[in-house]
């Protein structure tokens, strides 16, 4: 009978601190790569979670590369090597390691599905401080507020779900500013392309904007992952820019020299004759190669 006095005891104890739970402080961020700017919200975080009792968590998103040469720079390291990077940076900080977290809203669905009933987002910028990213989720949150004050978002597998949201300023972000407030992912990616991973110089340079944790074996570490990252995905853009000329070039008929011709003569647009290429086939490539051997003779 004592026995079971005591485990029901034990099991009401559990099931108060399963309904308490919980309340989530988080970041999230590209971090590409992380800074010592970064710092200050990933502290930010873990300091507001003290004061309230909170869990917290720094959530780092997906995203890789790019459609663009700029959206690659801008995106230079995969996911699994950013928190790899994280993990060293700031090793007594949850880091979120699985890619399953896409944007803001994920993480606050993330959080939900966890049992947590209510997240503090900390994001850069203040409130109207035009351009920043504080604004910007409060708008994105705000067409989803509820006369309750909580949130209803919609789920990725259907539905909504209802969870209070708040948001916290990680400081003001000031790219002019020679101190921590002006160090941003761009410069600091600008300053690593410049950099040599064997010159002592340049990994003492690099590592003075990187957060506090990291030392000069992790700072040349950085610098040739970026640079090895940004390299391969040029390589790649160039390779697949090539393929999609030569795949074009054997689906052609004829030359461009010919086609434009033969434009010319007859009095049709370039959008004609792919149009034409596209639905009658063989009949109008047959018609294109009688043309170009018409023009040679």
């Amino acid at each position: 009978m004592l026995f079971r006095s005591v485990s029901q005891s034990r099991y009401k104890i559990e099931l108060l601190e399963a309904t308490k739970k919980k309340e989530l402080v988080a970041t999230m961020g590209r971090l590409q790569p992380p800074t010592r700017g970064h710092e200050l919200a990933v502290n930010r975080v873990k300091e507001l979670a003290g004061e309230l009792g909170a869990d917290h968590k720094v959530f780092p998103s997906t995203k890789h590369g790019g459609d663009t040469p700029k959206e690659e720079q801008k995106n230079p390291l995969p996911f699994e090597t950013k928190v790899k990077f994280l993990k060293k940076f700031f090793p007594k900080t949850n880091n979120h390691d699985e890619p399953n977290v896409h944007n803001p809203f994920h993480m606050v669905q993330h959080a939900h599905d966890g049992g947590y009933r209510h997240v503090h987002l900390v994001v850069g910028g203040e409130a109207g401080q035009k351009g920043e990213r504080f604004d910007e989720f409060h708008k994105q949150f705000g067409k989803y507020k509820t006369e309750k004050g909580t949130y209803k978002i919609p789920h990725e597998k259907g539905g909504h779900f209802e969870i209070g949201v708040t948001l916290h300023s990680a400081g003001k972000r000031d790219e002019k500013s020679k101190g921590v407030e002006g160090v941003s992912g761009t410069k600091v990616r600008q300053m690593i392309l410049s950099s040599d991973h064997t010159n002592p110089e340049h990994v003492a340079r690099v590592r003075e904007h990187l957060p506090t944790g990291a030392s000069d074996k992790d700072a040349a570490s950085l610098i040739k992952h970026i640079k090895s990252h940004t390299e391969r995905m040029a390589k790649e853009r160039e390779a697949a820019k090539l393929a999609r000329k030569e795949a074009k070039k054997a689906a052609q008929p004829v030359d461009d020299a010919v086609i434009r011709k033969y434009c010319e003569i007859h009095k049709v647009s370039r959008r004609d004759v792919d149009d034409a290429l596209l639905i009658l086939g063989e009949d109008f490539t047959k018609e294109l190669k009688n043309f170009e051997q018409l023009i040679k003779d």
